[in-house]
């Protein structure tokens, strides 16, 4: 669960209820609050012990005790379900406690969550609409609601969700940290950072914030600023696996492998089964050219999470770049098996298919992404550099001015389009976009090279040669592309 709603939820819903106070009953005694307290920390430990023999026998006293106050009883399930390991056995307890009590939000809500974190969000999102419609007021409802919808591609209405919330309760720091992290995903970071710092000043020492707020920075090129943030996140919690992730994965990505494969073995030292991690770590590895390695932790990460989308598209991503296709595919397959409609997945199988000879099959999935959402960057952009690469320039630079229209500092967008200007013989509009790319980031290995062959092909002999050049280089970009998706999402 996203730690935001997790802590809220905490907070809110997962406490005994005060009809539950009165005593329960069970064979020849009568149990008071605390002895229900005990009874459902046995059930949840016999659970996530796998004592099921003597689980299901408290377990059948507490139903029939019960039996005759269903809301309660919804109640209780819906506690148990929160705090079991077991993904299956959480949704047959949220499905009874839903059939006992219907109209509950605190129910609906909590089932809700659950749905959308493992890629259920058809029914998630009907349920998020039907709490609401019990209680329209609900902040932690409407938060947890905000961040689905933005995680299924649908902004507008969660931004909705998110202003009504902070409508509710101004100063909630889980709601404005959730908003702002949404808004940085989809490009509006100068209100994202406003954001944060409002909720920073609520609480300064609130690491998930100081560590979201670093990750945005580090996602829109102010890697100084975001590690001063992950220091002081660090300072406060040295331990959190989130904070050593998000770091050691923003300073792989500003070319400071050795400390981010530091911090990435901390993080791993600390939770080693973490998919997050592993799955982080497995894409700077492949980044930084060890495979091997790379598909070491994402093979320990599928078993993990066998059906979790992000490794099964990081993985597939990974095989493509280092000529697996066959493996590859069949990765995409699954992921999209799993959730149809991700734009993700689509554009990351997309590519793998436009860099394997398979053009037109590239072309639909990129449709159908934009289809989706149609002011996706990054699927504007790896389009754009798709159709430049099979000789359709006038569509992709249509693509790559849409794509610089809705977030005009992207220098993988800026690079991608001066090397298809470059391609198709524009060598000064070429030297325009990288140059712009270059005062962006001054520093980037990649928009370096490219810049230094755009100066040798303007005004020069050598423009043939440097031609020659960055077409080979627009092969490997276009890979670079690919690696850049995941980071973005």
């Amino acid at each position: 669960m996203d730690p935001f709603r997790k802590k809220k939820m905490k907070r809110r819903y997962l406490r005994i209820p005060a009809e539950l106070k009165q005593a329960i009953k069970i064979p020849e005694a009568e149990i008071k609050l605390e002895q229900v307290k005990k009874l459902k920390r046995r059930i949840i430990t016999n659970f996530n012990q796998g004592e099921l023999r003597h689980v299901y026998t408290v377990l059948r006293f507490l139903r029939e005790n019960q039996a005759e106050k269903p809301n309660l009883l919804a109640k209780s399930l819906c506690d148990i379900a929160e705090s079991i390991f077991d993904k299956n056995t959480k949704q047959e307890f949220f499905e009874e406690a839903l059939e006992l009590n219907p109209y509950d939000s605190i129910t609906l809500t909590s089932y809700a969550i659950f749905l959308a974190d493992n890629n259920q969000s058809d029914r998630a999102l009907k349920l998020f609409e039907q709490s609401l419609s019990v209680d329209g007021y609900n902040s932690v409802t409407l938060t947890s609601y905000a961040i689905a919808l933005a995680d299924n591609n649908q902004p507008e209405k969660a931004f909705e969700l998110f202003e009504k919330s902070l409508s509710i309760e101004g100063n909630e720091t889980v709601t404005l940290t959730s908003y702002a992290t949404a808004l940085a995903s989809y490009n509006q970071p100068d209100k994202a950072f406003e954001l944060f710092e409002q909720s920073l000043n609520i609480s300064m020492d609130d690491t998930v914030t100081l560590t979201s707020y670093a990750t945005a920075l580090a996602n829109y090129n102010q890697p100084d600023e975001a590690f001063e943030l992950f220091e002081r996140s660090l300072s406060l919690k040295r331990g959190d696996t989130i904070t050593l992730t998000s770091y050691a994965t923003a300073l792989a990505n500003d070319n400071q492998p050795d400390k981010a494969f530091e911090l990435f073995e901390q993080s791993l030292s600390i939770k080693p089964y973490e998919t997050v991690t592993l799955n982080s770590y497995a894409n700077a590895q492949a980044n930084y050219n060890q495979p091997d390695k790379a598909f070491e932790l994402f093979e320990k990460s599928l078993t993990m999470k066998p059906d979790k989308i992000v490794t099964l598209n990081s993985y597939a991503t990974t095989l493509a770049n280092y000529n697996y296709p066959e493996k590859a595919f069949e990765l995409f397959e699954k992921s999209l098996c799993v959730k149809g409609n991700d734009t993700v997945t689509l554009n990351s199988y997309a590519q793998a298919l436009a860099n394997h000879n398979q053009p037109k099959k590239a072309f639909e999935l990129f449709e159908k992404s934009l289809n989706i959402s149609g002011d996706n960057t990054v699927t504007l952009t790896s389009y754009a550099t798709a159709l430049a690469n099979y000789n359709q320039p006038q569509k992709a630079f249509e693509l790559f001015e849409q794509s610089l229209s809705i977030k005009g500092d992207e220098t993988v967008t800026l690079n991608s389009y001066s090397i298809a200007l470059a391609k198709y013989n524009y060598p000064k509009l070429a030297l325009e976009k990288i140059t712009e790319s270059l005062n962006i980031a001054p520093d980037k290995p990649v928009t370096l090279f490219i810049y230094d062959n755009m100066l040798e092909s303007v005004g020069s002999n050598k423009y043939k040669r440097a031609i020659s050049n960055l077409k080979k280089w627009f092969i490997q970009l276009y890979q670079n592309i690919s690696l850049t998706l995941s980071r973005l999402f």
